[in-house]
Parts: C-alpha cells; sequence; structure tokens
C-alpha cells in the first residue's frame, strides 16, 4: 500500500533526529493543507505561513503527548489546528465586534455558517488527498495498460471507443478495466480510512 503507515509515520515523528519521517509527513499533508487554506480565501504568502503554522504546532503538540488515537482521529486533530490557525489569520489585525449580528463597528464575529465552511472545506481537501493517495496506491500496483484505461475513461472521461482506440484494445476491455479498477479502488479507500482510524 502506501510506503508508510500513518502509525508507522507518526511513531517516526517522536524522535527529532528522524528527518525522514518529518519529510514523509510534511509532504503526505502540505499540499493539502496549502489547498485547504486558499480555498477559504487566504492569499498564497498567508496560506504558506498557516501551514508551516500548522505543521509545527501539530508535531510540537504530537511530540509533548498530546494526541492521543483512542480519542480522536489525526484528521480532526490536524484539522483543529488548522482551522484555529486559519481563523487567526482571518481575524489578524481585524477589529472584532462582540456582537455576533456584525452591526457593531467591527466585522463582528463569524457566524456559525463561516465555521461550517471552514469544517466542509476541510472534509473537502482532506477525501481530495485521500482520493489521491488512493490513485497512487492503484496506480502502483496495476498493470500500466490496464490502469490507463481506467485513467483515461473513468476519470477523464475519454469516450470508450477512443480509449480503446488508442490502446488498441477492445471496447469490453475499457469496460472490464474501469470496473475491476473502481472495485479495487474502494477497498484501498477503506484501508486508508480504517488507517486513518
Amino acid at each position: 500500500m502506501l510506503s508508510r503507515t500513518t502509525t508507522t509515520l507518526l511513531e517516526g515523528l517522536v524522535d527529532p533526529r528522524n528527518e525522514s519521517a518529518w519529510r514523509r509527513f510534511y509532504d503526505r499533508y502540505t499540499p493539502m493543507l496549502l489547498s485547504f487554506a486558499k480555498r477559504v480565501g487566504l492569499n498564497d504568502a498567508d496560506a504558506q505561513d498557516v501551514v508551516s503554522d500548522t505543521l509545527v504546532t501539530f508535531l510540537q503538540q504530537y511530540r509533548a503527548g498530546r494526541y492521543d488515537r483512542a480519542r480522536g482521529r489525526l484528521k480532526s486533530w490536524l484539522g483543529g489546528i488548522a482551522r484555529h490557525k486559519i481563523r487567526r489569520c482571518l481575524s489578524k489585525g481585524r477589529p472584532v465586534s462582540l456582537n455576533a449580528s456584525g452591526s457593531g463597528d467591527g466585522p463582528g464575529l463569524p457566524e456559525p455558517a463561516a465555521v461550517c465552511d471552514l469544517d466542509a472545506a476541510f472534509e473537502h481537501e482532506w477525501q481530495l488527498q485521500r482520493l489521491s493517495e488512493a490513485l497512487e496506491v492503484l496506480r502502483g500496483e496495476s498493470d500500466p495498460t490496464t490502469y490507463q484505461a481506467f485513467d483515461l475513461y473513468a476519470l477523464k472521461n475519454w469516450p470508450v471507443d477512443k480509449v480503446a482506440s488508442f490502446l488498441e484494445l477492445k471496447p469490453n476491455s475499457v469496460y472490464i478495466s474501469k470496473s475491476r479498477m473502481l472495485k479495487r479502488l474502494r477497498h484501498i479507500l477503506e484501508w486508508l480510512t480504517a488507517e486513518e482510524e
């Protein structure tokens, strides 16, 4: 499956000298966190700062023993840190009114919908990250032609006849490739979800 499971990766982060574990963690979660920060409206510089702050805070708290897998998932904990950093960034330098309606001098406290939007945006990016990881695993364990048929037909929406012609396959083979790949992709996604929990 993935080169290192989440459990093994987290265990490696305990040792401050394990730069390899930090690099894998950084590489795995930075693109998702960066996309999340930009999705909710941060400019590139602020998004980069939020991601750096999130990862450093995560690592410090993890090494201090504050993360307990029995009490919550990595996704919830990492997402909570990221949402907190984003809220701080969004409110930085702006007066905040105690009036939640925003009818005072400042912009008011964030509406509950804004919090839900952060939650929804994080969940969206997390699911995209998981799908990307699953596709990477699927690509690595599949026959290249079978995966390419799946990719062109199911992911890139090429017509079946075009895929069959391009790969010199029968149209039925393209259909079968798609069906088998989707079934395997579901299993990989289930495995990733179980690994996360």
